[in-house]
């Protein structure tokens, strides 16, 4: 059976928390990452651009993969995130055991001085390639971090909980973009509780709330910034900021 690794990074990469939201479980999303993965593996050494059109459908894997940008369309391709960075080792492998082959034939052959300086030279030629070099080395680095396989997301990207806030924060100040530190609190609550349904009503009850919206003596609003504070679902839920009913005044002295 071919490796096939797993990264740990993807368990904190916002677009597979979206995925989790939209298969509605985290089981079913590493489920389907690992067929698009295990299918991306079988015809890496085909062809760059990833799996056919034709055998993504075949194979029944998600769309919802492609949604969250986990997999990119190029023509008739499906390209899975991450695949230079985790099948690259097929292709040398297979590249390696083609040298070793001629490298056996021409020695079962026998070669004369001059053949074995060139063979050496190539084999040295080889091991160069092998070995990246410091400038090879920081672009695949810069590819995968552009792939988002890294822990940090690109402000771009939204976390889930960003956007359920923009769907259900009313007329709440929007989320347009997450950079590192505002992204890592919005995982690190979802993580705490990784329900939409229980977000959808944290952010429903701020956005119903007067004092919330604007309705207090500086005409404060709350921002995503403010759900993604440690206490804030704690104390929304709690009714800390539910508009307050005011009692009746009492007239039943001017009854006497």
């Amino acid at each position: 059976m071919k490796r096939l690794n797993i990264d740990s990074g993807l368990f904190s990469d916002p677009r597979f928390l979206k995925l989790i939201v939209k298969l509605n479980g985290a089981e079913p999303a590493i489920g389907s990452v690992i067929f698009a993965w295990s299918a991306a593996q079988r015809y890496w050494n085909d062809s760059d651009n990833g799996i056919p059109r034709e055998a993504w459908l075949k194979l029944d894997l998600r769309q919802e993969i492609i949604d969250v940008g986990l997999a990119e369309e190029r023509g008739d391709f499906i390209y899975v995130r991450g695949s230079r960075k985790y099948f690259e080792w097929l292709r040398k492998r297979v590249d390696s055991g083609r040298k070793g082959g001629l490298a056996r034939a021409a020695t079962a052959d026998g070669v004369n001085a001059l053949g074995r300086l060139k063979l050496q030279g190539n084999k040295s030629s080889t091991a160069k390639q092998i070995q990246p070099s410091s400038s090879s080395s920081s672009y695949v680095y810069k590819k995968e971090e552009e792939e988002g396989k890294g822990c940090m997301p690109h402000a771009s990207v939204l976390p889930p909980l960003a956007e359920l806030w923009n769907q259900k924060s009313g007329t709440l100040p929007k989320v347009r973009a997450c950079g590192a530190t505002r992204a890592r609190k919005a995982n690190a609550r979802w993580r705490e509780k990784p329900d939409a349904k229980y977000w959808e009503s944290v952010i429903t009850r701020l956005a119903d709330s007067p004092f919330c919206s604007g309705k207090n003596d500086r005409g404060w609003l709350a921002s995503f910034d403010f759900l993604i504070e440690p206490e804030t679902q704690h104390k929304a839920l709690e009714g800390k900021y539910d508009a307050k009913e005011s009692k009746p005044t009492d007239y039943s002295f001017l009854e006497d």
